[in-house]
Order: structure tokens, then sequence, then C-alpha cells
């Protein structure tokens, strides 16, 4: 998994709609996730920075999926109040 968050920061937006990097649906733009085997990492692209933040890690189990999302968008919400 590192060596996807490597490729985040030298790579950045060139990832998006790729097979590691897609936006989470339903939850606006900008709410992203990285895929690497069954690991997820939830993440935002913070436009006005050009910057990244890593909300949420997580093993993607189709029982518990929905609320790690969850998870990571209450982290996000969290993260834009304290602008």
């Amino acid at each position: 998994m590192q060596d996807k968050i490597v490729r985040l920061q030298q790579r950045g937006l060139m990832l998006l709609d790729t097979s590691m990097m897609r936006p989470i649906k339903g939850y606006g733009s900008d709410f992203y996730e990285i895929k690497y085997s069954k690991h997820r990492i939830a993440l935002y692209h913070e436009t006005v920075s050009n910057t990244f933040v890593l909300l949420h890690g997580f093993k993607k189990e189709r029982m518990r999926e929905t609320q790690e999302i969850k998870t990571a968008y209450s982290r996000l919400r969290e993260y834009q109040s304290r602008g």
C-alpha cells in the first residue's frame, strides 16, 4: 500500500479514474478511494491547495463497506468544518 501512497504523491490527479483510484459515488466530487487488493483508503482532494487528505483506511468486506465509507465521509466533514 505504501507504493500506492508514493504514486499518489508523485502523480496526483493523473491517477483519477485509473484502476488504482476512483471517485466514491454518492458523496459529491473530490471524494475518492485508492484500491489495493482488498484494502482501501478513502481520501479527499483539496482543490484550493491541490493536496490529498487521507481520511480512513479499511479492508473491503461487503457487509462493512458502507459503514467504512460513512466513517471516512464523517471525517471529511470534520476536516472541512475546521476550515
